[in-house]
Order: C-alpha cells, then structure tokens, then sequence
C-alpha cells in the first residue's frame, strides 16, 4: 500500500543550492572625514542552483544584476572575510559582516559555481519530449548508469509555463516511490534546467500496449494498473494530483513483460492545497467530466482518467471518441459510454465492475485510488481461467507519438 512515510529523494552528486540574504558588498570609503568612515551597502543575494540574483532590497521584483555562476570563479580572501565573484566582464565583491556569514556564502557560491552537468553526465541521444522540454537519454561519466534528462530551456516562457515548471520541479523534490519516476539530480544553469530522471528502458506503456510482438493477458493488465494505483495514492496522500494520466505518462521498466510501471511526467500536476482545483487541464481523450465542465475538482479525476486507460488497454478502443476535440469533450460531458459486446464478450465482469466505478460521473460514488486497490479484479489480478489468456484486441486506433529527435547540434549546447 502507499505510504507518505518514504524520504525524500536524495540528489546523486550533492544537493541542489537554495539560499538568500543580505551580504554586505566591499567596504568603500566615501570621505576622508572620520565622521563618515567605512560605509557598507548591503545586497539581498538569491542563489537557486547555480543561478546567483542581487537585489538592492529583499522587497524589489527586479534584480540589479543576474549571472550564472558556472561562468564564474568564486575567490576567497580569509583574512578579510571578502568574496570575489569573477567574471569576464569583471568582479563583483562582498566583505561579511562575520567568520560565520563568510563561511556560510563562501561555500555556497563556491559549490554553486562548480556545479555543471557535464562534469558528471555525458547526453547520448535525444529520446522524446515532455512538457516544456526535451528528453535526453544520458549516461553517468563515473558509473555509466543511463538516465534520462528532462532539458528545459528558460528563454520566452510565460508566466504560467514557469509557475508550472516550478511546480514540476517542487513536486519531483517531494516523492519518492516505487510507482512514480524518480528525480536524481537538479542542475540550474543560465539558460536551462536540467532534471536528471530514472531511464525506463520500456518507454511509455502506449508503446508497449501497439506493439503487435506483445499480447496482454487481462492478468498482466491488472498488474500494470494496480501498479499505477499505488503511484497515484501515494501522489493523493501528499496531496498531489497528476491531473494527466494517460498510457504516454505511464512508463514502464521493460518492453517485454513481466516489467514495472510507473507515473511520470508532472508538467500539469499541482497541489490540492485547498482541497479541490479548478483550472481546465489535461488531454482531452482522459479528462474527467467533472474538469470538462469546469467544475471544481480533486483526486478523484486521476482515477476517472485511469478508468479510461484500463478501457482502452482491455478493448483497444477509448470509451469517449469523435471526430475533433470538441466532439470528444461533449461526449464526455455527456457521460455515456458502454462496453459493446464485439470488444468485451472476452473480458471479466469483475474488470468492467472496475472500470465502471472509475468512469462514473457521480465523483462520490467514484472509487479513490486506495479503494480501487481494494477491487476483487485488482487483488485478484484479474485471474479469471474461464476466459482466454490474451486479449483479443490490439491498440486499433493508436494516437501518433511523435517520433523523437535524432541527435542534433543544439544538444552540444544542452
């Protein structure tokens, strides 16, 4: 079962950088009259990753200056508790007020600065996209292990793109289970964001599920949802809601079975602070009426978005369809769907049963991801020796994935 006991997920090559105050810039004498003196002028300072903003107050929405400290040798002169920032352009210099503040800064813009991906990870090909960026398949230069960098460049985002990006990131430092992708490093450079992420060799389950070399049994499927289940009640315990789940989030470990599967891709996902949300987000096919029609809405829409991807890895068709978008959410504001006997005479009815209490318009009546995993189809693992083992359809319709990129000059510069 899911559990918020898990801790969180620790960074492979040191911790990601947050820290800001006021540090005072190198004392300056502004007369010669003993009355004046030394005058210091304090900055409010802000390092994220390896990003260093100086305000002159920690009020101001502007900073006086921005600079990636990568690009920078960060000095130390002990005996006068001074710090030197060095760029090409020229230094930037600070003078603590104490040996504890100088110790404390010095180290964190030192550590900052030294932080580069390509000190520790070598990009080998391109394989996919997400939210807001790239997917790179990479390989750690000291262990080979392969994982997969999520590049997110900073340039021309909105408002929104970068609150969700923020949220992305804020999410992916809380979880940690075995159901959901895991965040192993963090780099924050001056123009991209790097999220180093768990590589699932199987690639996404929509790919699994087209592959004609597979066939599923109604077994396996209640196993890779049951999987999926206990990633989502672990995310709706800590107050997470995925808000897209659908087979291209879902990634599994294997493309050949037995494998694990898990949640991925967080770009739309957000906090249910207020214990309901409202924004219309997701992809059409798997919205949750209640998100069409502009409701308030929780977790539950997870588990009416899960209900149609157990629907269409059991018939190869989706409950909800049409020729465009719009005629697609009208019949999901409608609410009507059913199981035709050519694509479900081969299945359980403990499997429709499952389905039927996840695609059900009544949220109350809807079951949540802890009572799911308790239906006789999910603890049963779908075992019915009375029906064939594989399923009879394959994926008819598939939506196109896009194919991902090869490899290209912009990724020299990733």
């Amino acid at each position: 079962m899911a559990t918020s006991s898990n801790p969180r997920p620790e960074m492979r090559y040191g911790k990601y950088t947050e820290k800001e105050g006021y540090l005072p810039k190198k004392a300056s004498i502004l007369r010669s009259n003993p009355i004046f003196g030394v005058h210091k002028k304090y900055r409010y300072l802000v390092v994220r990753g390896s990003n260093l903003k100086c305000f002159r107050q920690k009020e101001d929405t502007r900073p006086e200056w921005e600079l990636a400290l990568q690009n920078t040798e960060v000095l130390a002169h002990p005996d006068k508790l001074e710090i030197e920032i060095r760029t090409w352009a020229g230094s930037e210099e600070f003078a603590a007020d104490s040996e504890e503040q100088y110790n404390d800064w010095y180290e964190t813009l030192r550590y900052a600065s030294e932080r580069n991906i390509k000190h520790y990870y070598v990009f080998v090909r391109a394989i996919g996209e997400g939210h807001f960026g790239k997917v790179v398949m990479a390989k750690d230069r000291r262990t080979k292990e392969k994982f997969a960098v999520k590049v997110i460049k900073k340039e021309s985002k909105e408002q929104r793109s970068k609150t969700l990006i923020q949220r992305e990131l804020n999410i992916l430092r809380l979880v940690n289970h075995p159901n959901v992708v895991r965040l192993f490093d963090l780099f924050d450079a001056e123009d991209r964001l790097y999220f180093v992420l768990e590589y699932m060799a199987g690639g996404a389950l929509y790919e699994v599920l087209s592959s004609k070399t597979i066939h599923f049994s109604e077994e396996s499927a209640s196993v890779i949802i049951k999987d999926i289940l206990l990633g989502l009640a672990y995310l709706h315990e800590k107050g997470i809601v995925h808000r897209d789940v659908k087979p291209e989030n879902i990634l599994t470990t294997a493309k050949t079975w037995p494998f694990t599967s898990k949640l991925a891709d967080f770009g739309l996902s957000n906090f249910l602070e207020s214990g309901v949300l409202e924004s219309k987000v997701g992809t059409p096919y798997f919205c949750a009426r209640e998100v069409v029609t502009s409701e308030t809405y929780g977790t539950k829409a997870d588990l009416w978005s899960l209900g149609v991807v157990a629907y269409e890895m059991l018939s190869g068709r989706k409950p909800f369809e049409g020729s465009h978008t719009q005629s697609v959410l009208h019949t999901i504001q409608r609410g009507k769907y059913s199981f035709p006997k050519t694509q479900w005479q081969y299945i359980s009815d403990e499997a429709i049963d499952f389905i039927s209490k996840l695609i059900c318009i009544d949220v109350n009546r809807r079951l949540s991801a802890v009572e799911a995993l308790q239906h006789p189809w999910i603890v049963n693992e779908g075992r019915n020796e009375a029906l064939p083992n594989a399923l009879p359809h394959a994926l008819t319709q598939p939506k196109p994935t896009p194919k991902p990129a090869e490899y290209d000059d912009d990724m020299d510069d990733m």
